[in-house]
């Protein structure tokens, strides 16, 4: 094996069995929020089925593409102390991830026809793919948290090129989309909640990079939106 090829192979037994682990946890979280019981009675709507299958697939890819050190808190000077800590956001989430299932196993507030769901699944695909290019494409300037890397650059490529927050818009977008694959009204009206939290954020990272990149953030603020195609 040549020097170049040796690094390689503990990166992609890491990069393997994290996609086996968040893959089963995900897959874990979803059939138990339904009920491990009945998991014929989950699969056996269309929809649901193949969310599944998406889940899966999308679970395996993400952890095997992010970046190598996506909580890196950077440099200490520019590390923001946030009001809706990540903590506070991953447990917001986790609530919209496990809600949905157990309003459809239920009928609490289910809006009908499977019409609704399909939109869902596109939208959860849309959401999931934007959500995980965003901090693919940054690499090591990625973090969860809201700081600067060292030698941080501003990324105004790929996604980024037309949206400011990518990743934000993927998140509620898959979000609203897991809550109309089980057809749950109160998930998708929970999802204002998310979504005022990712502004909040966004925000915050905005301030940060306007005091670190200058004119260089005017000019790319000027020209791209922060959510939403030429509109906001």
């Amino acid at each position: 094996m040549s020097e170049q090829a040796q690094p390689l192979a503990p990166r992609v037994v890491r990069g393997v069995i994290r996609s086996l682990l968040i893959a089963t946890v995900v897959v874990l979280i979803r059939l138990g929020s339904w009920g491990l019981g009945d998991v014929a009675g989950y699969l056996a709507n269309p929809v649901r089925r193949w969310s599944l299958l998406w889940l899966v697939g999308s679970a395996l890819a993400v952890a095997w593409i992010l970046p190598p050190n996506p909580y890196s808190r950077g440099r200490e000077e520019t590390f923001q102390h946030e009001r809706v800590s990540l903590r506070m956001l991953a447990t917001l989430v986790f609530v919209l991830y496990v809600l949905p299932p157990v309003c459809d196993r239920h009928g609490w507030l289910i809006v009908a026809g499977d019409g609704w769901r399909w939109l869902g699944l596109a939208l959860d695909v849309v959401g999931t793919v934007l959500a995980a290019w965003a901090p693919y494409h940054q690499g090591r300037a990625f973090s969860a948290f809201v700081t600067l890397q060292e030698d941080h650059r501003l990324v105004t490529d790929g996604p980024f090129a037309v949206l400011r927050h990518p990743r934000y818009t993927g998140m509620v977008l898959g979000s609203v989309g897991v809550s109309l694959i089980h057809g749950a009204l109160a998930g998708v009206v929970l999802n204002v909640l998310l979504a005022a939290a990712l502004v909040s954020r966004a925000g915050l990272e905005e301030r940060l990079l306007a005091a670190e990149f200058g004119d260089a953030w005017t000019a790319y603020a000027a020209r791209t939106r922060r959510f939403l195609p030429g509109l906001w």
